[in-house]
C-alpha cells in the first residue's frame, strides 16, 4: 500500500510539474520567438563584429546554433518532466511505492538534467550578454537595439524584439536548474527511505 505520507508528497509533484513546465514553456518560447529571426535562421546568442556596413546600416556576423540548442533542450526537458510524473502516478494508480531501481534512476535522470539545465543556464545567460555588449557599440541600450528589430535579406520585413521577455527567458533557465535540483533531492530521499526491495 502507499502511505499517507507519499500522497502529500505526489500533491507537490504536481505543483512542481506545473511550475515546471510553465517555467520549460517560457523559456522554450522565449528563446524561439525572441532570439531568432528570418525564419528562425539566425540566433542572436552570440554576435559578432557588430558595425556599420558601406550604406551606413548595422549589421553583424551571427553564426551560432545555440538557440537550436537551447530549444532542443527545452523539448527534452518537457518530455522529461511528464516521463518522470507519469513513472510516479502510474504506482501511484497501482497503489505501490515505486522499487528502489526506478527510485534510483528517477534520481539519475533528474541530477543529470540539473546539470545540463546549469550548462544551458551559462550558455543563454552570456550567450545574451555578449550580444547587448556588441549592441552597446551602437551607444544605444541593449534594449532599444532589440525593440528597433532586425532584418535579413528584405530590409521591408522587420523582426522586433523584447528584451523583458528576452530577460524573462534568461531567468527562467536559471529557475529550471532550482527547479531539477529541487526533484533530483526528492527522488534521492525518496530512493534512501524506500524499502530494500529492488524490483
Amino acid at each position: 500500500m502507499i502511505s499517507n505520507e507519499l500522497l502529500w508528497n505526489q500533491k507537490g509533484l504536481i505543483a512542481w510539474s506545473i511550475a515546471t513546465l510553465i517555467t520549460l514553456g517560457v523559456f522554450t518560447g522565449g528563446i524561439s520567438d525572441q532570439l531568432q529571426f528570418g525564419n528562425q535562421a539566425i540566433c542572436l546568442l552570440n554576435i559578432q563584429d557588430y558595425r556599420k556596413d558601406a550604406s551606413e546600416s548595422w549589421v553583424f556576423e551571427a553564426h551560432s546554433g545555440h538557440c537550436s540548442t537551447a530549444i532542443s533542450y527545452g523539448w527534452m526537458g518537457i518530455f522529461l518532466l511528464f516521463a518522470s510524473i507519469g513513472t510516479r502516478f502510474y504506482f501511484l494508480y497501482k497503489k505501490e511505492e515505486p522499487s528502489r531501481t526506478v527510485l534510483m534512476v528517477l534520481a539519475s535522470a533528474a541530477s543529470f538534467w540539473a546539470f545540463v539545465s546549469l550548462i544551458m543556464g551559462f550558455v543563454v545567460s552570456g550567450g545574451v550578454a555578449h550580444t547587448c555588449e556588441q549592441f552597446e557599440k551602437s551607444g544605444k541600450s541593449c534594449g532599444a537595439v532589440f525593440g528597433e528589430g532586425f532584418y535579413a535579406n528584405n530590409k521591408d520585413v522587420v523582426y522586433k524584439k523584447n528584451i523583458n521577455t528576452i530577460n524573462a527567458a534568461t531567468g527562467s533557465g536559471w529557475a529550471l536548474v532550482l527547479f531539477w535540483i529541487m526533484y533530483a533531492a526528492y527522488e534521492w530521499h525518496s530512493y534512501r527511505h524506500a524499502s530494500l526491495k529492488w524490483w
